[in-house]
């Protein structure tokens, strides 16, 4: 089911006038029609509905997206679809090698309209996919341009990568991790360019690409077995293949889980049984702790899979940006304002110095606001505000996208969705919020257009929308 739709603001304004219900009267409410007064209610260019999941499935991860001058493209059940932002069509689809049941990840980034996916098959009773094949694809024209078999390490040929091993493409290479080393690939044959490693103690675990740098994370212990994510190290390469910096994990039972920011280097770190913010010196190997605990208002910032997979922090203006939820407090509990406007329907964003981790600033609370972070964008925070329904007669506050400035935590309308957005069946995806938890649930932002997406697909899904895209008037 695919619809395009467009409206002006006049007409989503006479039916919130005739809704009623006191809507008008919210701040949240306010701003919005502020924004569609001011820059016309985006309309809705991609509306995709998740097929039945096939028989056997339970949850399969359907993890990657990007955006062409003309198409939102992004990783599907079995394969790749491109949508043509003018149409709302399925303009191509490409089928994967192997299982259309596997959750084998793809690059983050493309280089030239070119991206990297695995494939593979399922694991047997749950757990990581086995990913066999590395596929580099045209996202122009929907045509493969290679696709080959992951060469076996000669001290593990049986292990190959899995779910959480997303490839990069970097410079003229593909690399790809597995849990006993890594394979490097040409990226324009995809033969290997580096013989398999020999057994050390120390091996590359994962790889990320921020900007013109490769990011590698180094693990130390049993290659292929138990240790693994253990002690190592971060390492920083240039376009050249120079090492620019190396910084060692102070101590054995220490690993990263994930890194928030390349320039300044801040990094997701547990020690032990504990999981801390850092904000590190590769040059001279200090940190300082940015966040010591995480409570129920600000959780763990990065979530399993890549190096780099932090959807609730970013780095903006050398500070750490999270977002967190408002204290829960129960009717009859001081500070408590009954319905949809007391904070458990709430969140806010929180900056936290880097040096001392003390809170810089605090976006205001304004009842029904939910903001969730998207991406950094120059100089400014793109952030989602969710739609909400207000009442029984229908009526609500639409979606946002608004812009965030790093240096105040001052927030400014760039994007306004209409009614649809809070009425089904879009709000069944666009109000389930990935804000405070972590949820399949992720947003996309490119230049003016907007994407949320459902990136796993379960049976109970049957039927629900899994792509949303907005563009603006």
């Amino acid at each position: 089911m695919l619809v395009l739709l467009s409206a002006g603001f006049g007409g989503w304004w006479f039916l919130l006038r005739d809704g009623g219900g006191g809507v008008e009267s919210l701040t949240t409410y306010q701003e919005w029609a502020a924004a569609a007064e001011e820059l016309g209610t985006a309309g809705v260019a991609v509306q995709v509905v998740q097929p039945d999941a096939p028989g056997g499935a339970h949850e399969v991860t359907t993890q990657g997206h990007w955006f062409t001058d003309t198409h939102f493209v992004r990783r599907t059940l079995g394969g790749v679809t491109a949508y043509d932002l003018s149409t709302g069509e399925a303009d191509w689809e490409y089928q994967l090698p192997g299982s259309r049941l596997s959750s084998c990840p793809a690059s983050l980034e493309q280089s030239g309209g070119r991206v990297v996916l695995l494939s593979g098959e399922p694991a047997e009773n749950g757990g990581s996919s086995v990913c066999r094949t590395v596929t580099l694809l045209d996202i122009g024209t929907g045509e493969q341009v290679w696709s080959v078999d992951v060469p076996g390490l000669a001290h593990h040929e049986d292990v190959y990568p899995g779910s959480q091993d997303t490839p990069v493409i970097f410079g003229d290479r593909v690399l790809v991790s597995s849990a006993a080393g890594g394979h490097i690939l040409s990226l324009e044959t995809g033969e290997p360019v580096v013989e398999a490693e020999p057994v050390r103690e120390c091996f590359a675990y994962r790889y990320a690409v921020f900007g013109d740098t490769l990011l590698q994370r180094l693990t130390c212990g049993q290659s292929g077995g138990g240790g693994l994510g253990k002690g190592g190290a971060l390492v920083a390469w240039g376009q050249n293949g120079e090492e620019l910096w190396s910084w060692r994990l102070p101590a054995d039972d220490a690993r990263v889980d994930g890194v928030i920011s390349l320039e300044p280097l801040v990094a997701e770190v547990t020690s032990g049984n504990r999981s801390q913010v850092w904000h590190i010196d590769p040059a001279t190997g200090e940190h300082s702790v940015v966040l010591a605990d995480y409570d129920e208002t600000r959780g763990f910032p990065c979530v399993p899979g890549g190096l780099r997979n932090c959807p609730r922090a970013l780095v903006a203006d050398g500070r750490l940006v999270m977002q967190v939820e408002l204290p829960h407090i129960n009717p009859g509990d001081s500070g408590h304002e009954g319905g949809h406007g007391h904070p458990n329907y709430q969140n806010q964003l929180v900056a936290l110095d880097l040096a001392d981790g003390s809170e810089v600033w605090r976006t205001e609370r304004v009842q029904n606001r939910k903001l969730g972070l998207v991406t950094v964008d120059g100089d400014r925070i793109i952030a989602y505000q969710e739609p909400k329904r207000i009442g029984t007669k229908g009526d609500g506050v639409p979606a946002m996208v608004v812009a965030v400035d790093p240096s105040s935590g001052a927030v400014t309308p760039v994007m306004a969705m209409g009614p649809e957005t809070y009425r089904p069946p879009l709000r069944a995806l666009s109000e389930q919020s990935y804000f405070g938890k972590v949820t399949n649930v992720r947003p996309a932002w490119d230049n003016g257009r907007f994407a949320m997406m459902q990136t796993s697909l379960m049976r109970q899904n049957d039927g629900v929308l899994e792509t949303l895209v907005f563009t603006r008037p």
